[in-house]
């Protein structure tokens, strides 16, 4: 997953991730007082991998799949909602909180999961969560200018890994 915040001029950049990347990994691990997110997961001790689950975000495809961790069962939307919660927490200065993004999906996603995608993002705490296509990622993330509340310039977070810089042009 990566996040990007959009500057005044629609322009994005890509905030590193808590561990200096340019993504963070989708992977949680649930021990008995906390929720390791991202690389912190991946690198768990293998005994405690056992509380593990990563590419939980195709799972929001079936909307019936839990997980049950320490005796509490999660849904696919909780733990979207945990890794976006972690996105925001990386992404924010004291100065500037998110409570606005803007979230890219893939196309193949139905009307379903994109509401259990705006549950999951309202429950990270965000106030204001606007879906954009996989696809509108492509180039440079960056919301539409005639959406509502452009002028907000909200974050980007995406579960996707960020998009390639395109080649230099010809001299």
């Amino acid at each position: 997953s990566v996040i990007a915040l959009c500057g005044e001029q629609g322009q994005a950049r890509i905030l590193p991730s808590a561990d200096g990347g340019p993504t963070t990994p989708s992977a949680l691990l649930f021990l008995p007082d906390e929720v390791l997110v991202g690389t912190e997961a991946l690198k768990a001790d293998p005994v405690e991998r056992a509380g593990s689950v990563r590419f939980f975000l195709d799972q929001l495809t079936q909307p019936a799949k839990t997980w049950e961790f320490h005796g509490r069962r999660y849904r696919t939307q909780d733990l979207c909602a945990l890794l976006l919660r972690q996105l925001l927490v990386d992404a924010a200065s004291p100065r500037q909180p998110i409570s606005r993004g803007v979230l890219s999906v893939p196309s193949s996603y139905g009307e379903a999961e994109r509401a259990l995608l705006l549950q999951a993002g309202q429950n990270a705490g965000l106030t204001r969560v606007t879906l954009i296509d996989q696809a509108a990622t492509a180039g440079e993330p960056e919301p539409r200018k005639d959406a509502p509340d452009a002028s907000a310039i909200p974050p980007l977070l995406s579960t996707h890994p960020p998009p390639r810089p395109a080649p230099p042009p010809p001299p």
